[in-house]
């Protein structure tokens, strides 16, 4: 018996973000989408896309490059900076056009080491000294599913010292995005209903002033990939006392870990949507 085809996702957040829906495809997965927009080509220097990687993981990679690909059309284009890091031996991947490259050699004192937040932070050091004054960190796996994404992200930092991107996402290609649908996003959530209820990964944008001042240009690097709980710990520090979200951490949290950000920032949120690339089981990703 023939598969009947699933209707496209609808959602109110869709809507907001002026996307009618988002397809399922062939495997009865969610796809990736990219809406492209009419108009010229035009670059937005102000406004920095910052990714990272390491590993030779061939899923990883392809997931990497199939978002960077859309990314690259981004129109207005960011600045978009990628900080690799690779032993001596590694094949290296990024160097491209379009892409401000940063090239780390990975030291045996640093095997084993959480890397994500350090690269970005790298990056996003980078960034300033060429003149960004917002800095957008994503995982190099996602991609917008606007092509103008940036238009509304910048505008959604006025006033703001943090925002999420995004106001969700959804994990296109693999079981996880039919069951779970779209993840709304920590800043959505705290914009909505002032609660930490939603996603607290995939990315983050923040002011240069804030980068520099507050967190001193440095992003705090989580010890076992938790680096994004570990962010939003510092961004409310009330929500350690709530749970299951400190059940989610892998390690007892420490004092150092409760010390808020000061000052606390003004957070904010934009209304895109942002499509995860699929790299694998969710248990089994390989970083």
């Amino acid at each position: 018996m023939e598969t009947m085809p699933r209707e496209p996702l609808t959602h109110p957040l869709l809507t907001l973000a002026g996307i009618k829906s988002i397809p399922y495809d062939a495997s009865g997965f969610l796809a990736p989408v990219y809406m492209k927009v009419p108009g010229e080509h035009r670059e937005m220097p102000s406004l920095a896309f910052i990714g990272c990687w390491h590993g030779q993981d061939p899923l990883r990679l392809k997931a990497a490059m199939d978002a960077l690909q859309w990314t690259l059309q981004s129109n207005p284009r960011p600045r978009i900076y990628i900080v690799e890091a690779a032993r001596p031996s590694d094949k290296r991947f990024f160097d491209m056009p379009g892409v401000i490259y940063i090239p780390r050699t990975i030291q045996p004192q640093s095997e084993g080491i959480w890397m994500k937040e350090a690269l970005w932070s790298i990056a996003a050091r980078q960034a300033v000294k060429d003149g960004c004054t917002k800095l957008v960190f994503a995982d190099l796996d996602c991609s917008f599913v606007r092509q103008d994404w940036a238009l509304d992200v910048s505008k959604s930092f006025d006033g703001y010292d943090v925002i999420c991107p995004q106001s969700c996402f959804y994990r296109a290609g693999q079981i996880e995005g039919v069951k779970l649908g779209l993840n709304k996003s920590n800043g959505y959530c705290h914009k909505t209903t002032g609660r930490l209820t939603g996603h607290p990964g995939i990315a983050c944008g923040i002011t240069a002033a804030f980068f520099t001042g507050a967190f001193k240009s440095r992003i705090m690097n989580g010890v076992d990939g938790s680096g994004d709980r570990c962010l939003w710990l510092k961004l409310r520090p009330g929500i350690a006392g709530s749970d299951p979200y400190t059940n989610r951490f892998s390690h007892v949290l420490t004092p150092a870990d409760l010390v808020p950000l000061s000052p606390l920032p003004r957070i904010g949120c934009a209304n895109q949507v942002i499509a995860h690339h699929p790299h694998g089981p969710q248990s089994n990703r390989h970083y």
